[in-house]
């Protein structure tokens, strides 16, 4: 009976140390070229955005949180109209964002991702202070100071839309448009270099040169989800901005829905909850483990009775 007792125990207690989870989506969205940044908390299956509160930073196109402190950081250029690129720490219950640092590194960053097995942060953008570069470059900023080194060229990427992201396998994905083209790349994360895996196809509705300008996998399903935006490139005034996923194996991309203007950067937070008792495998495997004791017991205890 005590080793009964102890399974029984064993059960309530792996009941409630396995917490469920689940992913909250993020967003900063802004409007022109000097446009002040907002945070936004985005319904991942629906794409309605719900304002949280003012960055106080211009232009914030990249933003990932920090895959150990959980804090949610962003690049963005300071709002006095010189167009400095620095890194910030955001506040994501009131928005606010603190500066950190600038990178250095004469960047125009599109996107950022923090890798999970080190919260390492990887960025991607161009580099105007060397001319040997293609196109975009990829590179690691402290979270501490905001410095980059620029780790190498991305060669085979385009011009629009570089977002970037790590996947829960910390495979690093760059998707972008080229002539016309949106493919998702794979980089190396030694040497920089972007090879195409995958031609994105986009639904034919969005006939105005659609593309992504951030990315982040859901840090619970695993799915890729994409900030779109339809129009307002080389020949179109019309901007529209949808949330989105896409099948890493296909180019697939599904829409969400129409999301906030001027959307430009994505983050998910992995938030664990325990309010809702779950048993873990172990759990369920303790269960079958009592039942069955119990079910032997009571077997026992009959078959004594008759033969009393």
């Amino acid at each position: 009976m005590p080793v009964f007792k102890l399974l029984t125990y064993s059960i309530l207690l792996m009941t409630f140390l396995s917490p469920s989870a689940y992913a909250q989506l993020y967003g900063s969205a802004y409007l022109g070229d000097e446009g002040l940044s907002t945070l936004y908390d985005i319904n991942p299956a629906t794409a309605e955005a719900t304002p949280i509160g003012p960055i106080g930073f211009e232009r914030c196109g990249a933003m990932d949180f920090d895959t150990q402190s959980q804090s949610l950081f962003a690049i963005c250029e300071r709002a006095d109209g010189s167009d400095i690129e620095v890194l910030v720490n955001i506040n994501p219950n009131t928005g606010a964002g603190t500066e950190v640092g600038p990178p250095n590194t004469c960047g125009e960053f599109t996107d950022m991702s923090f890798r999970n097995a080190d919260a390492v942060l990887f960025a991607s953008g161009f580099d105007s202070c060397d001319n040997s570069f293609s196109g975009y470059a990829l590179t690691t900023i402290s979270a501490l100071n905001g410095q980059g080194a620029i780790i190498g060229d991305m060669q085979n990427s385009g011009c629009c839309g570089g977002a970037l992201a790590f996947s829960l396998t910390d495979g690093l994905f760059f998707l972008d448009n080229r002539d016309f083209e949106n493919i998702l790349y794979r980089v190396n994360q030694s040497t920089g270099l972007a090879t195409p895996d995958v031609d994105v196809n986009f639904p034919p509705a969005l006939e105005l040169e659609p593309r992504a300008n951030a990315m982040a996998f859901n840090p619970v399903t695993g799915v890729l989800f994409v900030s779109i935006i339809n129009g307002g490139g080389r020949e179109n005034s019309v901007r529209e901005h949808f949330l989105g996923t896409v099948n890493t194996g296909s180019g697939d991309v599904t829409i969400i829905g129409p999301t906030v203007d001027g959307l430009d950067a994505i983050a998910f937070r992995k938030v664990l909850v325990n309010n809702v008792p779950t048993l873990s495998e172990m759990g369920l495997l303790l269960m079958a483990v009592v039942l069955l004791s119990g079910a032997l017991l009571v077997l026992a205890r009959r078959k004594k009775g008759a033969a009393v």
